[in-house]
């Protein structure tokens, strides 16, 4: 039994390595295989999908240098991540795609809400991110794997660890459109 168990590890943990891989270097063929286990629509992941989400966040006071998902998306190697970074005077904005990161600082008070607009466009490529109706963000994601249910608001369900689990002030989504 034991050999058994042990025997069915390896081989899962053997087939994520070259599964990773797959989804960087050919996302064409990782959409195929992953299509195939995923019969419904919601979890069926899309290559560079049309997202559009409005919602207004409300932070709560945290320490300097705490970081809060707003938003995250996307597999392994080819997530986004928007959170917030509280700072002193204020909240710093952070768009990131693998290594890459853009920044825009919020003046004012932490706990101030903020009306968030983020729209991928899949023709240019780009993040765009406006808060309180003003562009903030534009950021490159030349590749973009996700799902509708992978588009997670005000929560971290990845592996990377890049921020909080989850955002520990309010959040309002008004607007969530993923589309092929």
């Amino acid at each position: 039994m034991l050999l058994t168990y042990s025997l069915l590890v390896s081989a899962a943990l053997g087939f994520s390595g070259p599964y990773d891989d797959i989804l960087r270097y050919r996302p064409q063929s990782y959409l195929r295989i992953a299509r195939r286990f995923s019969p419904s629509a919601e979890y069926r992941p899309m290559l560079n999908p049309r997202i559009t989400l409005e919602f207004t966040a409300t932070p709560y006071a945290e320490t300097e240098g705490y970081a809060e998902p707003l938003v995250v998306m996307g597999h392994a190697h080819l997530q986004y991540f928007l959170y917030i970074q509280h700072r002193p005077g204020g909240l710093r904005l952070v768009s990131q795609y693998e290594e890459a990161k853009v920044t825009y600082d919020v003046d004012g008070p932490q706990n101030a809400p903020l009306r968030i607009r983020l729209a991928y466009s899949p023709e240019q490529r780009q993040m765009t991110v406006e808060v309180n109706g003003r562009q903030a963000i534009v950021q490159p994601v030349p590749t973009l794997v996700t799902a509708p249910a992978e588009v997670a608001i005000g929560r971290d369900p990845s592996l990377a660890y890049v921020t909080a689990r989850t955002f520990t002030g309010r959040i309002q989504v008004l607007k969530k459109i993923v589309e092929e």
